[in-house]
This record gives structure tokens, C-alpha cells and sequence, in this order.
């Protein structure tokens, strides 16, 4: 059975990490590019850039009483800058680096790092240019959530 968590947000801190969460800009230069994978990648991070508040979230399974009580306690809201995921809100504080993976169809993948540099994965597509539907694939972050753009 899966446990459902509507408006809250610290799973997205670290779910949208997960996603959320991983766009990859390093070593980008400003060259023209005319690789189609690359120039749909460039477009993909352009999309993605901005802030995102999670607005539900699915564990695959049930939260842990600690992780359950922090996501009922304020939403979380997730900056994307083409490198970094940071906390929006007051609540949490996080600061991780993020790549992304080319799209293949409407799908890509997200990789989000922590401070030892292990990565968790997500699986992600828009649902509209301001919602971002994604599935957490790295444990113990495995879930489904809902991410609303919020502003620029």
C-alpha cells in the first residue's frame, strides 16, 4: 500500500534532489551546437531552470514518523539553476549539484548528488511547461510526485 502526502514537501527537498531533482551544465561552452542530442539536452536544462515546489508526492513505501512529521511541516520549494537544486524555503536547506540526461521521447533523467557525490536517480517528464511529473528511482527516495513551477 502507498502512502500519500499532498502539499508537503520534504520529500521533494530530497525527492526533487533526486529529481527532482541533477541538470547537467557542466562544461557546457557557448559554442553553436548541432548535435540533436545535445541541442534537445540544452533545451531540456533551459525548461527545467527556475523554481519548483512539489505539490504531491507517493512514497513507494510507507514514511519513516521523522520523514513523515518534516513533510507535514511546510512544503518544499526547489531552485534550479542549470547547476545546482537549492532549498527555496525556509523550512529546509540543501545545495546539491544536478546533471541531466538527454530526453528520449518525453522522458529524461535526472541525477542529483549529495556531499559525498553519490547520486540518486529520477525518471521525469512535463505533463505541461509548469508541471514536471517524476519517479524517484534510487532508494530510499522511490516514489511518485507531482513538481508545479512556482517562478522564474
Amino acid at each position: 500500500m502507498r502512502a500519500s502526502v499532498e502539499g508537503v514537501g520534504y520529500t521533494v527537498g530530497l525527492s526533487a534532489l533526486v529529481f527532482a531533482a541533477s541538470l547537467w551544465s557542466c562544461g557546457r561552452s557557448s559554442a553553436p551546437v548541432n548535435d540533436p542530442s545535445e541541442e534537445a539536452l540544452l533545451a531540456l536544462d533551459g525548461a527545467v531552470v527556475g523554481t519548483w515546489q512539489m505539490v504531491s508526492y507517493t512514497p513507494e513505501l510507507p514514511l519513516t514518523g521523522v520523514l513523515l512529521m518534516g513533510l507535514q511541516r511546510a512544503p518544499v520549494v526547489v531552485r534550479f539553476d542549470g547547476r545546482r537544486a537549492k532549498s527555496a524555503s525556509p523550512a529546509y536547506s540543501f545545495d546539491r549539484a544536478y546533471r541531466l540526461s538527454p530526453p528520449i521521447g518525453e522522458t529524461f533523467k535526472v541525477w542529483i548528488a549529495d556531499e559525498q557525490g553519490i547520486e540518486t536517480e529520477c525518471w521525469a517528464r512535463f505533463e505541461t511547461p509548469n508541471r514536471i511529473v517524476y519517479e524517484g528511482k534510487t532508494e530510499p527516495w522511490r516514489g511518485v510526485g507531482i513538481l508545479a513551477r512556482v517562478g522564474p
